[in-house]
């Protein structure tokens, strides 16, 4: 009899662990979730070259592992037990959430780079934008800036739009306070920051063509005088250079880098005056765009 009992209880016993074991593979298609490791699939994910629908789509395969565990019932019979995975289905939903809170701070960090960044550089060119026009020199260096903003507009536009709608998209997908009050002040206005950046560069643009008229005729007044002042110094090597006659090796050597230096001086003033001759080029076709 005892015997007999035995035997019925370990029947009983195994046909509980196989009952229990066939009901707990519904996990086991979601078993990555403890067996891949965050840091490397979210890597393998960024070789792939993700867009924002990629990472959305990303989220939504993490947060459906949750709605697959609801199909399941929370209590099934198992020969003689009976078994709760309620807190079995938690703790799965737990490690989903985790792998897609993870996935989106890694984005939220990059984005918030690339923000920085981008409001660094509107810090910078404002700064830039507000040296004052007085010379030749100050001229050029606003027209370079404002070809160079002119020139990153659109991918600037592009990138500002891109980085309010990840914000917008992590702000869907992240815990409430995952991400700080500035960090979302900053992107909101992050187009009227870059707005009031371009109007400053429009405000220079005027400035410029206030004085273009001036420096032009500064630009054509000097470009004559050098021209004068050229010729005097070709007289001047040809009467006083190191390669007349009769002159003593070291008195030649004095000469030449005397008139070597004076040289040199009159190519800066030729560099000068070519920037000047191609700031005036830029400064039409500017005219015309506006």
């Amino acid at each position: 009899e005892i015997v007999r009992v035995v035997l019925l209880l370990n029947g009983s016993i195994q046909a509980a662990r196989a009952q229990g074991e066939a009901f707990l593979e519904a996990f086991d298609h979601h078993n990555w979730l403890w067996t891949s490791d965050m840091d490397t699939e979210y890597e393998k994910f960024m070789e792939t070259e993700p867009t924002l629908n990629d990472y959305e789509e990303k989220f939504m395969y993490f947060g459906s592992v949750m709605d697959d565990l609801l199909t399941l019932p929370e209590c099934t019979d198992a020969a003689c037990c009976r078994l709760n995975i309620r807190l079995l289905k938690e703790q799965v939903d737990h490690l989903a959430n985790e792998w897609k809170t993870t996935f989106a701070k890694k984005l939220q960090k990059t984005a918030a780079a690339e923000m920085q960044d981008l409001l660094d550089y509107i810090a910078a060119m404002e700064k830039k934008l507000g040296r004052k026009i007085k010379d030749l020199a100050s001229l050029q260096y606003c027209m370079i800036n404002m070809k160079e903003i002119r020139e990153n507009e659109t991918n600037h536009l592009r990138q500002i739009g891109r980085l309010k709608d990840t914000f917008s998209l992590l702000v869907k997908y992240l815990p409430e306070g995952a991400m700080a009050k500035e960090e979302l002040d900053a992107n909101n206005i992050l187009d009227n920051t870059y707005k009031e950046m371009a109007d400053k560069a429009e405000d220079c643009s005027q400035d410029v063509k206030n004085v273009q008229g001036a420096h032009k005729r500064q630009l054509i007044a000097d470009s004559n005088d050098f021209i004068a002042d050229v010729d005097r110094f070709r007289k001047e090597w040809s009467s006083n250079g190191p390669m007349g006659n009769s002159i003593a090796p070291d008195i030649a050597i004095e000469r030449l880098g005397t008139l070597r230096d004076k040289l040199e001086i009159r190519e800066r003033k030729v560099k000068l005056y070519q920037d000047g001759q191609a700031l005036r080029s830029e400064e039409r076709r500017v005219g015309k765009e506006c």
